[in-house]
């Protein structure tokens, strides 16, 4: 039985943690990334010393030419879900975690602004992208997890319904948003992806929507 702390416990009950009994560190961390014991194994590895052979094989392959590649540019994006399919840069994210208690603000009532939200000894803001893009307001039931993103340095939480995971696009990929639609949901976004089933928001322009929301009635 592995037990947490264990070394290499990752490994034998998976990052998830969904086998039965549960690690006890997942349900604070919610995922093995979080955990010092994965976070003091990665650091061992990039300590450990280089083995010759290693260097040897690695300076061979750096001597060769250059492989041919494609030199479109790439964007690393995460696909998640709040209100519709929605993408943002991934440098956005800096952590994603259980949804936690919202605690409203008197004098506040844009229905953007959803309250405060503990995290890690400090309240962040914790706003709606559904009501910020003109969509349907989120039921508290449909918020599956938080998402604390960094947009010109400043951290704000916002619930979502799912996260598909991280894709890798070529800037060809992204297709512009239809010039006709001004309002809405095509007003944030900078692009379409999936066969126009996935919006690329400007995080910018959802900034400056939130600093609206946030003047007292």
């Amino acid at each position: 039985m592995t037990t947490p702390g264990d070394k290499n416990c990752w490994r034998k009950i998976g990052v998830w943690g969904l086998e039965s009994p549960r690690c006890e560190l997942l349900e604070l961390h919610l995922h093995c990334r979080n955990c010092a014991v994965f976070r003091n194994a990665g650091r061992e590895q990039y300590n450990r010393e280089i083995e010759i052979d290693y260097l040897k094989r690695r300076t061979e392959e750096l001597a060769q030419p250059p492989k041919q590649v494609d030199k479109g540019r790439k964007e690393s994006l995460m696909v998640f879900e709040a209100g519709a399919r929605l993408a943002l840069p991934c440098e956005l994210f800096k952590e994603v975690m259980k949804s936690s208690p919202i605690y409203k603000v008197p004098h506040f009532k844009h229905p953007a602004f959803l309250g405060l939200v503990a995290h890690n000894g400090r309240l962040r803001l914790c706003c709606s992208l559904p009501v910020i893009l003109g969509l349907d307001r989120q039921r508290e039931s449909d918020f599956g997890f938080m998402v604390i993103l960094e947009i010109q340095g400043e951290l704000i939480v916002f619930p979502v319904s799912k996260l598909e995971g991280i894709r890798r696009y070529q800037a060809s990929a992204i297709k512009p948003s239809l010039t006709s639609e001004r309002e809405g949901l095509f007003s944030f976004s900078r692009g379409l992806l999936e066969n126009n089933d996935v919006h690329l928001i400007d995080e910018n322009k959802v900034l400056t929507s939130i600093k609206g929301a946030l003047r007292p009635i």
